[in-house]
C-alpha cells in the first residue's frame, strides 16, 4: 500500500534557521537537563516553567489545578495521567498558551477557558516543530487553537464539548491525526492555510459542521470518520481545492451520510466486484470531492515491526565478523521513520536509521558484529528491535531475537599468521597467475612461543566466481620467531579470469579431528589472466 509522504522532512530547513536565530535558547548542555516535579519542587506549574531551562521537562503529578499557563520555553510539559492530572481555567482566559518552538504537551485533562474569543485548552501562537498529544480538552470555548504556526503535530488528543473543537487560522504543515472530536459545535475549521494534514480523525456529532474550510487550500484530508454531523464538511468560498482521499485503493473518508452502492470496484468503479470503497465520489462543496469514500468505518493504526533475523553462523571465534540480517516492514497505515537496533544479549551491537517506510513495505538490513574482545567460549542471544513509532498500538513484534550463537576462543597457542602474498617460486611478489598455471602463495607465521609449536596450514582460493580453485595444506613443526612458507596451488584451466581471493589460516590439527584455529584466517587478492 503506498501512501503519501508526510511532510516533515520539509521543515529540516525550518529547524536549522530556528538553532541559528534563537541558539541561545535551544542550546542544551549535554547532562543539564532535568525534570521538574509539580508539585514537589514547585507547588504551581507555572512556577515550574518560570525556573526551567530549555530542554527541561515540568512533570505534574495528578492533582487539579487552577492556573492559566503561558509556555514560553521548548521545554516538554507532562501530566502524569490525563484522567486525573487536570489544568483548570477557572473560566478565565486561556488554559494553556504556547509562544515558543519545539514545544511538547501531554497528559492533561484542559478545561474551562474563558467565553471570549480566542481563549482555548491550548492555544499555540506562531510556535513550530511542538507536539501536543493524549490530553482531554474538555468543556473550552475553543479546545485547540492555533495561529500563524507549522510543522506541529496533534495527536491522539479527545477534543470533546468545545464551542470550537479546533480552529487553524494562517497555519501550514501541520499534522491533525488520530484525534476524536466528539459533540463540539464546530468540529474543525480551517482558516487562510493550507498543506496541513488532517488524518485519521473521528469527527462526531456536531452541531454545525464536522469540519469546515474557509479560503484554504492543498489540505489533505482522508481516513477519517465523519458520523452524526449537521454539516459533514463545508469548503468556503468556491477555487478553493483540497484532497479528499489518499488514492485507490486506500481510499478517502467515512462519511455516515454516503448512500451509494459498493458493486463495483478498481481506479475508475468500473471493475466486477465491491472493495470497500463506494462507487460514486462523495461531494464537498462545487470543487471538492472524496473520490474513494469508504463504505465502512475507517480503521487507522501506526505499526512496524521486525519479520526476521536470521544470522551468518551459528558458531565463530572470537574475533570473526558475524552478519546479522534483519528484516523490518511497515504493517501500519503511514509511512514510518524509525531506528533499528541490534544486541547481542543486551548490548547494542549496532544501530541504523529507517527513513520514510512506506505503508506496506519491507526493508533488509545488514548489521555486521566484530566480535573482537568478546568473552568467548559463551552462547549469546542476538536479537534485533524497531523502534517504537508515535502512536503505536501493538509493540509486540517490535523485538525479535534471530538465535543464538557460540563465541569460541583459539587454540591456546602463540601461532599466528602475519599474512598471505602471491608470489613466485622464489618468493618474489606476483600480481596475476594465468589459468592452467600454478600459482604460489607466500606465508608468513609467527610463532610467538619460546619453544616450537606444530600447526597445520592451509591455503583455498577462489576465482572470481567464487568456485574453489582448490586447497593446499602442510603440517609442520613452526621454529619460534618468523617463518616463511611458499605453498603451490594448481590454477585450473578452466577458471573464471578475473580478480580471485586466497586464503590462509592455521590450526592445531584438521577440523574433523578435533582442530582449532590458532588465530584469524588472514587473505589476499590476486588476478588469473587467460
Amino acid at each position: 500500500m503506498k501512501v503519501k509522504k508526510r511532510w516533515q522532512s520539509s521543515f529540516l530547513w525550518l529547524i536549522l534557521v530556528l538553532t541559528l536565530v534563537h541558539v541561545a535558547d535551544f542550546m542544551v548542555i549535554e547532562g543539564a537537563s532535568q525534570v521538574i516535579h509539580v508539585p514537589d519542587d514547585f507547588f504551581s506549574i507555572q512556577a515550574a516553567i518560570n525556573n526551567a531551562t530549555p530542554g527541561d521537562t515540568v512533570f505534574v503529578h495528578q492533582g487539579i489545578y487552577y492556573e492559566n499557563i503561558v509556555v514560553n520555553k521548548s521545554i516538554s510539559l507532562i501530566g502524569e495521567n490525563k484522567n486525573s492530572t487536570i489544568i483548570d481555567g477557572n473560566d478565565l482566559g486561556s488554559v494553556i498558551i504556547v509562544t515558543e518552538n519545539m514545544v511538547k504537551i501531554s497528559g492533561f485533562t484542559l478545561r474551562n477557558t474563558g467565553a471570549e474569543w480566542p481563549n482555548s485548552g491550548i492555544q499555540v501562537f506562531n510556535s513550530y516543530v511542538g507536539t501536543f498529544s493524549d490530553n482531554i480538552i474538555a468543556g473550552n470555548h475553543i479546545g485547540i487553537m492555533m495561529e500563524s504556526s507549522g510543522g506541529n503535530i496533534f495527536s491522539g488528543n479527545n477534543v470533546t464539548a468545545n464551542h470550537y473543537g479546533m480552529y487553524i487560522y494562517k497555519s501550514w504543515q501541520n499534522e491533525i491525526s488520530d484525534n476524536v472530536f466528539l459533540y463540539n459545535w464546530a468540529g474543525v475549521v480551517f482558516t487562510a492555510s493550507y498543506e496541513n494534514i488532517f488524518e485519521g480523525n473521528v469527527v462526531k456529532g456536531c452541531d454545525n459542521v464536522g469540519v469546515y474550510f474557509s479560503n484554504s487550500y492543498d489540505n489533505s484530508i482522508y481516513w477519517n470518520n465523519f458520523v452524526d454531523n449537521s454539516y459533514q464538511a463545508s469548503v468556503y468560498p468556491t477555487g478553493y481545492v483540497n484532497v479528499w482521499d489518499a488514492g485507490y485503493p486506500q481510499g478517502g473518508n467515512f462519511w455516515s451520510d454516503y448512500g451509494a452502492p459498493d458493486i463495483y470496484s478498481g481506479p475508475y468503479q468500473n471493475e466486477t466486484g465491491s472493495d470497500g470503497i463506494g462507487d460514486f465520489p462523495y461531494r464537498i462543496g462545487f470543487d471538492n470531492e472524496d473520490r474513494y469514500p469508504h463504505i465502512r468505518e475507517v480503521v487507522v493504526f501506526h505499526d512496524v515491526t521486525v519479520k526476521r533475523v536470521t544470522l551468518s553462523a551459528s558458531k565463530i571465534y572470537e574475533g570473526q565478523i558475524l552478519e546479522i540480517y534483519v528484516t523490518v516492514a511497515n504493517t501500519g497505515n503511514y509511512t514510518e521513520s524509525f531506528s533499528v537496533t541490534a544486541f547481542y544479549d543486551t548490548t547494542i551491537i549496532e544501530a541504523e536509521i529507517v527513513s520514510d517506510l512506506e505503508s506496506g513495505s519491507e526493508l533488509s538490513l545488514t548489521f555486521a558484529w566484530d566480535t573482537t574482545g568478546v568473552e568467548a567460549d559463551r552462547i549469546y542471544a542476538v536479537s534485533a528491535e524497531a523502534s517504537e513509532v508515535f502512536g503505536e498500538r501493538d509493540k509486540s513484534n517490535n523485538l525479535v531475537i534471530g538465535g543464538i550463537v557460540k563465541v569460541q576462543s583459539y587454540a591456546i597457542l602463540l601461532v599466528g599468521l602475519d599474512s598471505v602474498t602471491p608470489c613466485n617460486q622464489s618468493g618474489y611478489p606476483a600480481l596475476s597467475f594465468r589459468a592452467g598455471a600454478i600459482g604460489y602463495f607466500r606465508v608468513v607465521v609467527n610463532n610467538n612461543s619460546p619453544e616450537s609449536e606444530t600447526a597445520l596450514i592451509t591455503v583455498n582460493a577462489f576465482d572470481a566466481s567464487s568456485a574453489t580453485l582448490g586447497v593446499v595444506s602442510f603440517k609442520s613443526t613452526v621454529m619460534p620467531g618468523i617463518s616463511t612458507f611458499i605453498l603451490g596451488l594448481p590454477i585450473p584451466s578452466k577458471s573464471n579470469t578475473g580478480t580471485a581471493k586466497v586464503y590462509a589460516n592455521a590450526f592445531t590439527d584438521w577440523p574433523y579431528l578435533g582442530g582449532v584455529p590458532c588465530c584469524p584466517e588472514v587473505s589476499a587478492t590476486f588476478q588469473i589472466t587467460p
